[in-house]
């Protein structure tokens, strides 16, 4: 069993990124549904959920939950608001696979 979390159209990519002594966040903000860790390259998976989240000067809050993960590919994290994601529950891979024609 694993969930695949989607991100409704409108929702922001909060990237962390750190460079030596210095952390920021980039701000992108998605034009179209998206599955986060959907079946991609960029091997994405889930690090945690938390409900709020500093990094540098921001931090990152919501009440329902900021969801953090991480790309396998590039080490790339990026956090999520839960107020703007969906999830679902997949008993496996194929019935992931016939939704998603994969």
């Amino acid at each position: 069993m694993f969930n695949i979390y989607y991100a409704k159209k409108g929702t922001e990519f909060y990237f962390l990124n750190k460079l030596e002594d210095d952390v920021w966040v980039n701000v992108l903000e998605t034009d179209c549904d998206v599955a986060i860790n959907g079946d991609s390259e960029a091997n994405v998976v889930l690090l945690y959920k938390t409900f709020s989240i500093g990094w540098g000067n921001e931090t990152i809050a919501s009440n329902v939950g900021v969801y953090v993960f991480i790309s396998l590919l590039n080490n790339n994290m990026f956090a999520v608001k839960a107020d703007d994601m969906t999830k679902r529950e997949f008993e496996n891979y194929d019935e992931f696979e016939q939704i998603h024609n994969v």
